[in-house]
């Protein structure tokens, strides 16, 4: 970013076009876009995508460690949407640092800021523990929260960790490609035209928030697990209030990008200030 031309525009007139793309921050790289160029064109022409095997080792480990410690306990869910045989477990990031990998893959972020072309923040991310016995869940879009009717630009997108193999078998999700650009999607015509988004422990699946999607049935004796990691345009208000979520004095020791996924940024010159400033100032106060 040029200051000087910031700082030019905002004095002219700081909600133009001009003003507000320069002063949006951009997290990822020209080198990690380039990386997932082929990604960002299927997300963009099919509504989905995935990344292969993007962590491995001791760091998946690690997640299913903390996703099993954290499910103790946990009841499914009591409605047919959240599933009857599904737990799920909210607030990850307020409950562990074994999530920070997942929610700051610089290729999902590339990604992601590539499809939305503005700043992005966190939304929501939580687990998704498909149980034995389960039925495919009701097909919907993401970005059904936010209700703005169809057509609309991509306002959000979520990205599905496979923590266990996704197959058609346990439950992998099923998606319907094209269907982020439908104008009026036919749920009950979608479900026989489903894709299973089936992947490898430690991979990553995408979609634009307007996509038909669910959860697919889980016809095996083990459970499905994943993490889901929604992100969202800067100036939408997030599912889980990210700042109340972590403690403050947790974000102040993240680093400056981490912080603004979180929402710790303006949006523009002046969304989001707290006594005219950025409230990243908030944070170094302590």
């Amino acid at each position: 970013m040029n200051n000087r031309h910031l700082a030019d525009a905002i004095d002219r007139n700081p909600f133009s076009a001009e003003a507000m793309e320069l002063a949006a921050h951009r997290i990822s790289t020209g080198a990690h876009r380039a990386d997932a160029e082929a990604q960002i064109g299927e997300l963009a022409a099919q509504g989905f995508t995935h990344f292969p095997t993007r962590v491995s080792g001791d760091e998946l480990d690690e997640v299913r460690a903390e996703l099993d410690r954290l499910s103790i306990g946990v009841d499914t869910s009591r409605s047919s949407f959240g599933g009857y045989r599904t737990k799920r477990v909210f607030n990850l990031a307020g409950n562990s640092r074994a999530f920070d990998r997942l929610i700051t893959d610089p290729l999902v972020i590339a990604t992601v800021e590539a499809h939305l072309q503005d700043q992005i923040q966190l939304s929501e991310i939580s687990s998704i523990q498909i149980e034995p016995g389960e039925v495919a869940q009701t097909l919907h879009h993401d970005d059904g929260c936010y209700p703005l009717p169809r057509p609309h630009p991509p306002l959000m997108v979520s990205a599905i960790w496979a923590i266990d193999p996704f197959t058609e078998a346990n439950g992998a999700s099923r998606v319907l490609p094209g269907s982020h650009l439908e104008v009026s999607p036919d749920l009950e015509a979608a479900v026989g035209a489903t894709l299973p988004l089936e992947m490898a422990a430690g991979s990553v699946g995408l979609w634009d928030g307007r996509l038909i999607h669910g959860g697919g049935a889980n016809h095996t004796e083990r459970p499905r697990r994943a993490v889901a990691v929604l992100y969202a345009r800067a100036w939408l208000r997030q599912q889980e209030n990210q700042y109340l979520c972590i403690d403050r004095a947790t974000v102040a020791g993240f680093d400056r990008d981490y912080q603004r996924l979180l929402g710790w940024s303006r949006y523009g010159p002046h969304t989001g200030i707290v006594g005219g400033r950025d409230p990243g100032h908030l944070l170094r106060q302590r």
